[in-house]
């Protein structure tokens, strides 16, 4: 589809709670998940076409982390606010809990770097 189709759908489909857009270009086999908002004022004028787009909520990014490494995530309340924990594995081999807000901008950073990670 095109850009301006992609646009007019996202305007069509997006709700409040949607915060990301994962979407894959023709060609890619893998999609790519940004910030919905950053996607629309910053990726979209450069992409020729998209493929396949899904909109997400946080639930939605906090499954897929689940499904790439549920045994090392947990969320928790600590002084009124909703943090993710994450059990890293250094090169050393040693193990370190890395926490961030369980917010969008926090929940994606977390995965993109379990994605880099897991890239050779």
């Amino acid at each position: 589809m095109t850009v301006q189709q992609l646009h007019e759908k996202i305007e069509q489909q997006r709700q409040p709670e949607h915060d990301f857009i994962a979407w894959t270009e023709p060609g890619h086999s893998s999609d790519q998940v940004e910030l919905l908002d950053y996607f629309l004022c910053h990726r979209l004028e450069k992409i020729d076409k998209i493929e396949t787009f899904t909109l997400m909520t946080l639930e939605d990014l906090w499954q897929r982390l689940q499904s790439l490494q549920g045994d090392k995530l947990s969320r928790h309340w600590r002084k009124k606010v909703e943090v993710m924990d994450w059990q890293v594995t250094e090169a050393n081999g040693r193990e370190r809990v890395r926490s961030c807000s369980y917010r969008p901008e926090g929940v994606l950073a977390v995965y993109e770097e379990i994605l880099a990670r897991q890239t050779p």
